[in-house]
C-alpha cells in the first residue's frame, strides 16, 4: 500500500531531499540517494528554531528576511504575494506549533475527519489530503530523507522533541527493497546476514519482521 503510514522517531529523518525521484509506492535504482543537505541546516528548520526555541522575531530570521527579499525583487514565494500575505504566513506557522504542542500531532485523516473543509482548503502540497502526510524516501542503507509534503509539521516535531509522526514513503532505493524482500522471505532471522539483521528494527519494516525477532 503505497499509503500505508509508518511511524517513526523524526530525529530518524536526517536529510532533507530537494532533488531526486518523487513518486509514491516505486522502487528506484541509481545514485539518487547520495547524502543531501542535512535538514536541521535548512533555513527552515534554523529560523523555526530561532523563533521557538530562542523567542526571536519572525522578521529577525533568515527565513522572513529570504521571503522578503523575494517580494521586493517581484519572485514570491508561492504562499504569499504580499507583505500582508507574509505576515499571515507566519501568523499561520506560529498557530501550527500551538496546535500540535497543545493537542499533539494528528494525521490528516484525522484532521480531514474533524474539519473536512479547512483541511481541503489548506491542502496546498497535494492532490489529496491523504497524500499531505509528512513524506521521505528511503535510502539504500535505510538512511530516511525528507521529500515532498510535511516540512513544517516535521520541523515542528523535532523542535517538540515528539518521539515519533506518521509518514508515508514515496520511493525506496532497489538495495533497500532487497532488504525488504530477504527479510520477508526468511522463516527465521538466523537465516539472515549480520547487515540484514541489523536492520530488523527499522521503522519500515515493522510491518513484516515478527516481534520476537525485534530484539
Amino acid at each position: 500500500n503505497p499509503l500505508r503510514l509508518v511511524t517513526v522517531d523524526p530525529d530518524r529523518i536526517k536529510y532533507y531531499q530537494g532533488r531526486g525521484p518523487w513518486m509514491f509506492g516505486h522502487v528506484v535504482d541509481g545514485d539518487w540517494d547520495e547524502p543531501a543537505m542535512p535538514f536541521e541546516e535548512t533555513t527552515l528548520y534554523k529560523s523555526f528554531e530561532q523563533r521557538f526555541i530562542h523567542n526571536r522575531k519572525w522578521l529577525e530570521t533568515p527565513l522572513y528576511k529570504d521571503y522578503k527579499r523575494r517580494l521586493e525583487n517581484g519572485d514570491p514565494y508561492y504562499r504569499c504575494t504580499s507583505l500582508k500575505e507574509l505576515e499571515n504566513y507566519f501568523d499561520k506557522v506560529d498557530g501550527l506549533y500551538e496546535q500540535i504542542a497543545t493537542d499533539g500531532y494528528k494525521t490528516q485523516r484525522e484532521l480531514l475527519q474533524a474539519s473536512p473543509e479547512r483541511i481541503q482548503r489548506q491542502n496546498n502540497d497535494a492532490p489529496h489530503p491523504a497524500l499531505h502526510e509528512i513524506s521521505v524516501n528511503i535510502y539504500r542503507d535505510g538512511t530516511l530523507a525528507k521529500k515532498g509534503a510535511g516540512f513544517h509539521r516535521l520541523t515542528i516535531a523535532k523542535l517538540l522533541e515528539l518521539t515519533e509522526v506518521p509518514v508515508v514513503v514515496r520511493v525506496r532505493h532497489r538495495k533497500w527493497q532487497a532488504i525488504r524482500n530477504r527479510v520477508r522471505d526468511v522463516d527465521d532471522p538466523t537465516e539472515l546476514d549480520d547487515k540484514t539483521r541489523d536492520h530488523l528494527c527499522h521503522p519500515d519494516l515493522l510491518d513484516i519482521v515478527p516481534t520476537e525477532w525485534r530484539t
